[in-house]
């Protein structure tokens, strides 16, 4: 029997994952995952879309909960504990280690696919300076944010090494920047076609 899918967004902050994912789901039949956190929305957020924006005595609502310590507290974030249906494919933006989460529960009915959306670095740092203008100005958070992010995103993280050998698929997505979401979601639209 043909296994769904679970197609597992991740990438470094600031390099499009959330918006990128919403132009794939207008795009597709895909469903995604309610994700949810403890972390404030951001202006431009809205509740149910980005996230389901909880209390912090709820975060043990979630399932593949992880967890961000900031110079603001703890932020949480997961996935509402509600069951998939084998017969549906499913989309979600996660780190790394909310992927080995999604592989223990779910590699044995789901095929599970790694897309990592790869950026310019400087092109991002840059975007996530611009995002911040417009929602705080919380440098240090950005920077904590690069900081975190270098390590995460290569062979010393053993989270990193263990979703590459565990995932059915990895596969990276370039985003430059310059070409548009709808753009970028027509190339994973032939990824996904092939996997």
């Amino acid at each position: 029997m043909k296994k769904h899918k679970i197609y597992c967004i991740v990438g470094k902050s600031g390099s499009g994952k959330d918006t990128i994912t919403r132009e794939i789901v207008k795009k597709s039949k895909l469903r995604e995952i309610p994700r949810c956190t403890t972390r404030p929305k951001r202006k431009e957020e809205i509740d149910g879309r980005e996230y389901h924006f909880l209390d912090k005595k709820d975060k043990d609502e979630m399932i593949c909960q992880t967890v961000f310590h900031t110079k603001h507290g703890d932020w949480y974030y997961g996935f509402t504990k509600e069951p998939l249906d084998e017969n549906n494919d499913y989309i979600a933006v996660m780190n790394l280690e909310q992927v080995l989460d999604i592989i223990d529960i779910y590699q044995e009915k789901f095929k599970i696919c790694v897309f990592n959306i790869i950026t310019d670095e400087e092109t991002r740092i840059i975007h996530l300076i611009d995002r911040e203008d417009r929602n705080g100005r919380d440098y240090e958070e950005v920077c904590r944010r690069i900081k975190t992010d270098a390590y995460d995103f290569s062979e010393r993280n053993s989270a990193y090494r263990e979703v590459h050998k565990k995932a059915d698929v990895f596969y990276e997505l370039y985003n430059d920047y310059e070409s548009t979401p709808e753009e970028i979601a027509a190339d994973w639209d032939y990824a996904y076609r092939n996997f």
